[in-house]
């Protein structure tokens, strides 16, 4: 027996190392290559034997073309990668043809776009097809090339690659890019938005993401998934938008407690692609774009939560799990939840999103259902895969929030002073997190205040958005972030890298800060004069001095008028150059600075 590798289109590279922290290949197939047949049999695969490696070509999302030669079948799949042993090792594979085989082994998948010709007793051509989304990073034994770009190119060992893993930065380290970030975008989005709030003509309000809860049992809700198809998605829009709003990060739903992943999920069928006419990937399409247009991606994931799962069983205390089809899981049900539900669901979930997908946070809404173990395995999986990838406070729970690289606050709750080192309001619009058709927004002014006094108190604003079951951010949201995002394009530097302050700003006023200025946001322009007492704990650790004070707005920085005395700064606002018609309706913006 032989394989045998179709010309390649362009030629092999002979250099350059292709580190694991590269950039991903993304391509798509028809066919999976399963090192484990005999677990997963079904009667449509036709076992085949092979000797030496499989050369692939792919096509990725990028236009790049990929060539790759890998030991197979007798390649491990570990952590996402194909892992080969040695060259010319016989093994057993089994060559799917339905549209979406899946590796199941350690519930990734591994999938290889192949045009292959593979000679054995009777010879067949497999020519693949371009349906479905994958994610691969690639390591090798030192006798078989594999290639990123055409441009690039590589010749990668298993020494090299070894060489170029990710080194971990430090707690403090991996938070800077988030602290200075401030702003971001979270999309709660799922097959409930088809839905808007509504159940067999009634609109129940509330959570509109937390319908099935009301009672709908898996059979109708099942239907409810099978007509989702929002054909109006396009990734590239809604970075856009967030982009335009002046977000620099996005945390999307995986997976809510309804148990719908919303992502292409091997170790389940009950995801988008396999449930959905849309059949695409929204979270491999989201974050190619997020970090094309340099935003860092998220995913939310409920760990403790999962309304469809028959083993996701009710705490004591909560209660929230699905009574109405499995009546077993209201009491008593917990060691199920911990041997079943978590180790061979949840776990393989949260395993498969880090290693197909490059995250830069993983988001958790727990409610304390984990043992201490069990939040270390978390972290364990999504350390080891993402290094340098941030988990917030709910990986354990919320009250009292704990754990993870950074707190978030409960929904919509913003501390009543500032808090250091950094947290994370989850906020919505309106009331619901999910689209729901009868929500009412909040103003622009609203919003845009609740973000200054979030920054004011340490705090990053998680800003929630809606998306229709069609895959469209409404319009009515779309015109509050665009607003935001305008008065972001004047004032940002207020807010981004900036931090809060332990004193008690005077009515209408918020304080933000950096080193050597001090920012001033005006939220009502009704006195002539701002007074700002405590400067003592201001100057010597932000300020080495009051030199000049002026609009953020002003080009020229003409400066405005102002004492210092008995530890009290004054400010003039009657000698600000603005008219009353030239300064922003929403907030202005003074700088206090030292000079320097």
């Amino acid at each position: 027996m032989e394989a045998r590798g179709v010309e390649p289109l362009f030629p092999r590279c002979d250099r350059g190392v292709l580190p694991l922290h590269h950039a991903p290949i993304v391509f798509r197939v028809k066919y999976d290559y399963n090192t484990k047949p005999q677990k997963h049999h079904r009667k449509n695969r036709t076992p085949i034997r092979m000797e030496d490696g499989i050369e692939l070509r792919a096509g990725s999302a990028r236009g790049q073309v990929f060539v790759c030669r890998f030991c197979f079948p007798m390649g491990m799949i570990v952590s996402g990668m194909a892992n080969c042993k040695e060259e010319g090792t016989r093994g057993t594979a089994s060559l799917g043809n339905r549209k979406t085989e899946k590796f199941s082994r350690y519930g990734y998948r591994i999938q290889l776009y192949v045009k292959r010709e593979i000679k054995m007793k009777s010879s067949k051509l497999w020519d693949a097809i371009v349906i479905g989304v994958v994610v691969v990073f690639v390591t090798s034994c030192s006798s078989v090339k594999q290639c990123s770009s055409v441009k690039q190119g590589c010749s990668l060992t298993a020494e090299q690659a070894s060489e170029g893993k990710t080194v971990k930065l430090t707690k403090e380290e991996r938070l800077k890019w988030w602290l200075d970030a401030r702003f971001g975008m979270m999309i709660t989005w799922g097959a409930y938005s088809e839905a808007g709030g509504y159940w067999k003509g009634k609109y129940e309000g509330g959570y509109s993401e937390w319908l099935k809860f009301r009672g709908i049992s898996n059979e109708e809700y099942d239907a409810l998934i099978r007509s989702f198809n929002p054909v109006d998605f396009d990734a590239q829009e809604w970075v856009r938008i967030a982009k335009s709003a002046g977000m620099k990060y996005m945390v999307i739903m995986a997976k809510h407690h309804d148990g719908f992943a919303m992502y292409d999920s091997a170790v389940s069928d009950y995801d988008i692609v396999d449930m959905t006419d849309f059949g695409r990937d929204p979270i491999g399409e989201l974050v190619e774009a997020c970090h094309k247009a340099g935003i860092k991606f998220g995913v939310y994931y409920s760990v403790d939560r999962d309304w469809h799962h028959p083993d996701a069983a009710c705490d004591d205390k909560y209660k929230q799990c699905n009574k109405w089809d499995y009546p077993e899981n209201a009491s008593g049900g917990m060691d199920r939840w911990h041997k079943s539900y978590f180790a061979k669901f949840a776990v393989e979930q949260v395993r498969e999103l880090v290693n197909q997908y490059p995250l830069d946070i993983v988001w958790f809404d727990g409610i304390d259902l984990k043992t201490a173990e069990e939040v270390a395995l978390l972290e364990s999986i999504i350390y080891t895969a993402r290094p340098n990838c941030l988990i917030n406070s709910r990986i354990t729970g919320f009250v009292p929030p704990r754990g993870g690289d950074y707190l978030s606050t409960g929904d919509n709750e913003v501390p009543d002073t500032y808090k250091p080192g950094g947290w994370e309001n989850p906020g919505t619009l309106g009331f619901s997190y999910g689209y729901s058709v009868h929500d009412t927004f909040q103003s622009p002014k609203q919003v845009l205040h609740k973000l200054i006094e979030i920054v004011s108190k340490g705090g990053n604003y998680l800003l929630n958005v809606g998306p229709d079951g069609k895959g469209r951010i409404i319009p009515q949201a779309q015109d509050i972030l665009r607003e935001i995002g305008s008065w972001l394009d004047v004032y940002g530097t207020s807010i981004y890298g900036a931090d809060g302050l332990a004193i008690v700003p005077p009515d209408n006023i918020l304080f933000t800060v950096k080193p050597h200025r001090l920012f001033v946001h005006i939220l009502d322009w009704n006195d002539q004069q701002v007074k700002i007492e405590k400067m003592e704990e201001i100057l010597g650790s932000h300020l080495e001095s009051v030199d000049k004070v002026y609009m953020l707005a002003d080009d020229q920085k003409r400066p405005l008028e102002f004492q210092v005395t008995n530890g009290s700064l004054t400010i003039d606002l009657s000698t600000c150059p603005f008219s009353e018609s030239q300064r922003n309706k929403y907030a202005e913006v003074i700088v206090v600075s030292d000079g320097n």
